[in-house]
């Protein structure tokens, strides 16, 4: 490898030049987000429908076993997070361990959709065995997948400009792991059999955009392994030690757990009380929101530059909130164009959430690298994906005992009043309740460009 190639392990971080990453790279590592997006959108929309209406199992035990998956998945984040660290081949710190979980997660996927004829206690166990695996293929992937921008470039604001490629993509599974996905299932029937060919398809649609992220990075500036290696109090106190990261991840808890509420929810909302198909749900409002996303990325980056990443996510939020409280007076009578507005409305925010939200988490691991010299990315992103999980553990558990307490009944066409309740607050409250509480968390992020460069000068001194 040439010495452009590699960074220092024993020095801070140099400049915060921006130069330009090539477009080549910057697509080639975005578009890895178009199969983890896939992956965790198609899960999210799908699988508490799926288990409780198809696989006929109780909204709370449905839940459950989620729930179980997500806490197993959140406690493989931080060890895979300093695997990643300490790992030394050819291929770089990250790369193997992304390859292996391309692959696993696309057969999990495919496994979860496609169960042997097994029914009850025995369909329970395998499932969980499936969702267990399918964590597995998503940690190994998703964790050095997220590490690798604060390697890749230094420049404050190129991170914005990589991250939004990343967001478009992002956009795009978002798209794929729910359009998709959910027409998937219509073609099919929309019984046993169009959930096992949405399983079949959209598991390459996760398996090779993975696998072009991990041959696409081959020649990517990449740190190498720290010849000293670190105790397991040593990587608690870099995070613990590291105020703007904490904030950055409370933020992040409270805003994952409304998507993943509303991700949970969205379905039922949908069939249950709007009295829309899947079709709707992907045409009508996934397209609509898609085209917005990436038709203001472009003014979203500007934005960031003008004032700032902090406060441009905060605006971002504002418009989230009163965007999902929206769908609280949304009823089977509203027109068409009303219901496409909406999707657009939370394609326009959600665009600007993503970018911002994922621009800034690089900063906060540059900033730990230039204050101590270290190169333990691993450890940070290995956080990170631990707090997405237990948001998306937390939020299908939540749902499934509030539908199974509410009466929800999948037998029944038209639910009743409690039931429709239940779905409403899943699907708009509990999404505006978490990214509102996000805000004043939001406020005490302080980590600014001038701030890191002032940070260099310190380490320097």
């Amino acid at each position: 490898m040439s010495s452009s190639e590699t960074q220092s392990t024993s020095s801070p971080v140099t400049s915060a030049a921006e130069a330009r990453l090539p477009l080549r790279l910057t697509i080639g590592w975005s578009v890895g987000s178009l199969g983890s997006a896939t992956l965790l959108n198609a899960i999210g929309a799908t699988q508490l429908f799926f288990f409780v209406t198809i696989l006929g199992m109780r909204p709370a035990i449905a839940g459950a076993i989620i729930f179980i998956s997500k806490i197993y998945d959140l406690v493989t984040d931080p060890p895979m997070g300093l695997i990643s660290d300490r790992t030394q081949t050819r291929w770089g710190r990250r790369r193997p361990w992304m390859f292996a979980g391309a692959l696993i997660s696309g057969l999990a996927f495919y496994l979860i959709y496609n169960p042997p004829a097994v029914t009850g206690n025995t369909m329970v166990a395998v499932q969980c065995v499936f969702l267990l695996l399918y964590a597995t293929g998503y940690t190994m992937f998703n964790v050095p997948y997220v590490a690798m921008p604060a390697e890749m470039t230094d420049g404050y604001h190129e991170r914005s400009r990589l991250i939004s490629f990343r967001v478009v993509f992002q956009s795009l599974g978002i798209v794929t792991g729910n359009i998709l996905a959910l027409q998937l299932i219509k073609f099919g029937g929309s019984g046993s059999q169009g959930y096992a060919l949405m399983g079949q398809v959209i598991a390459f649609a996760i398996t090779v955009p993975m696998l072009i992220a991990v041959f696409s990075t081959a020649k990517a500036r990449r740190s190498e392994r720290d010849i000293e290696q670190f105790s397991l109090r040593q990587q608690i106190a870099a995070v613990t030690g590291n105020r703007p990261f904490l904030v950055l991840m409370g933020a992040k808890l409270l805003q994952l757990f409304g998507v993943a509420s509303s991700s949970a929810s969205i379905l039922f909302l949908i069939k249950s009380v709007l009295g829309r198909n899947e079709g709707d749900l992907a045409l009508k409002f996934g397209v609509p929101s898609l085209l917005a996303t990436l038709a203001f990325m472009p003014i979203w980056l500007a934005v960031g530059r003008r004032i700032g990443k902090r406060n441009t996510w905060l605006l971002a939020v504002v418009l989230f909130v009163m965007t999902s409280l929206s769908f609280a007076l949304a009823t089977p009578l509203e027109s068409d164009p009303i219901f496409i507005a909406r999707g657009a409305l939370f394609g326009l925010c959600t665009g600007g959430i993503l970018l911002m939200a994922q621009s800034m988490l690089p900063d906060t691991m540059e900033y730990d690298a230039r204050r101590s010299g270290r190169r333990r990315e691993g450890v940070f992103s290995g956080v990170y994906s631990a707090v997405e999980k237990l948001a998306f553990a937390l939020a299908p558990f939540v749902i499934g005992i509030l539908l199974e307490t509410m009466g929800f009944d999948k037998s029944v066409a038209v639910q009743s009043a409690d039931a429709q309740f239940a779905i409403v607050f899943g699907a708009a409250v509990l999404p505006a309740i978490g990214f509102g509480l996000s805000i004043p968390v939001l406020l005490l992020y302080d980590l600014t460009q001038e701030k890191l460069q002032a940070t260099t000068r310190a380490a320097n001194s």
